[in-house]
C-alpha cells in the first residue's frame, strides 16, 4: 500500500436510472490477463496486445496481485486498475495506479457461503469518474447487494 491511496467502501448502493449503468469496463487494444512467469512458475499480471496477439508488459507483482487471474477492470480513463479476487468467505480488491506503480488493497467484501456454479464473482466496474468500482456481495444482514468502493488518491 502506497502513496496516499486509500478505499472506503459505502454499502446497499441501488441503480436509480433505468437504462444508465454509471459503471463501465474499458478494454480496447490492450487487454489484462494472467500469465505465467518465463520459468512458468508464478502467474503474473499481464498486459496482453489483442491486435498482435502478444504480452506487451506486466502490472506489480504477486504482492499487489496475488490472484492476477481473478475478474479485472480498467479505468474508462485509462489511469487505474482493479483486480477483484477471493480469499475465503471475501472478495478483495486490488486497485492499481500505472502511472507509478502505487496501489491499495480493499477490506474483505463477504461472498457469503456461495461457491461453485452459484458464486458471487469480484467483477469490479469503474464508474465514468474514475473514483469508484461497484462490486457485489453479501450485507450484513445477509442479503446480496451492491457495493460502491471509492478511490481517495489523495
Amino acid at each position: 500500500m502506497s502513496k496516499g491511496i486509500k478505499t472506503e467502501t459505502t454499502q446497499n448502493f441501488y441503480a436509480t436510472h433505468e437504462g444508465y449503468n454509471p459503471f463501465v469496463t474499458c478494454f480496447d487494444i490492450v487487454s489484462c490477463k494472467s500469465s505465467k512467469d518465463k520459468d512458468g512458475a508464478k502467474d503474473q499480471q499481464v498486459l496482453y496486445n489483442v491486435d498482435t496477439k502478444k504480452i506487451v508488459g506486466q502490472l506489480g507483482n504477486p504482492e499487489i496481485f496475488p490472484k492476477p487471474e481473478g475478474d479485472v477492470s480498467l479505468s474508462p480513463d485509462g489511469k487505474w486498475f482493479a483486480n477483484g479476487y477471493g480469499k475465503s468467505s471475501e472478495n478483495f480488491y486490488s486497485i492499481y495506479r500505472l502511472s507509478d506503480g502505487a496501489y491499495v488493497r480493499s477490506a474483505g467484501i463477504s461472498k457469503g457461503s456461495y461457491s461453485g456454479d452459484i458464486r458471487i464473482d469480484p467483477a469490479p466496474r469503474w464508474n465514468r469518474t474514475n473514483d469508484a468500482i461497484l462490486v457485489p456481495g453479501i450485507d450484513k444482514n445477509g442479503t446480496r447487494q451492491m457495493f460502491v468502493i471509492k478511490v481517495d488518491a489523495k
